[in-house]
């Protein structure tokens, strides 16, 4: 999941990373074609994060 605030200023990680899955962001994205949820919206971080988590063995075993 990639976290973006705009006030940041640098540019979002996700059009050029195949391994992010979702957003949290202050702003929308809609051509992403992955699901964003509001940065201040914990309730909905933590739903999107249980929802796409993977075994910490199935993670290390992908990165060889």
């Amino acid at each position: 999941m990639e976290v973006f605030r705009r006030a940041v200023g640098k540019t979002p990680l996700h059009p050029e990373d195949p391994r992010i899955v979702a957003i949290a962001s202050d702003e929308d994205f809609p051509g992403a074609g992955i699901p964003r949820v509001d940065i201040n919206d914990i309730e909905a971080i933590a739903e999107m994060v249980l929802a796409r988590a993977e075994p910490l063995e199935k993670v290390i075993a992908a990165l060889g």
